[in-house]
């Protein structure tokens, strides 16, 4: 089973709480990820063996020029 705990941004409370994890604990997960706040992440999930699994938000603008 995985959950959803970060949403285009923002934590997803209900979800991180059936995990019975707290924020604090997620916070140091995405940090070990390469997210400085909650606010960069499109998307995290935690599994049944508290797995965290992070999607960072890129920077249209940036992803923009690569295409160029």
């Amino acid at each position: 089973m995985v959950a959803n705990v970060i949403l285009d941004g923002k934590l997803m409370e209900e979800n991180l709480r059936h995990t019975g994890k707290d924020e604090k604990w997620l916070r140091s997960q995405i940090k070990g990820q390469g997210a400085d706040s909650i606010e960069d992440v499109l998307l995290a999930t935690c599994d049944s063996s508290n797995q965290v699994t992070v999607f960072l938000k890129t920077n249209r603008k940036e992803a923009k020029n690569i295409l160029m």
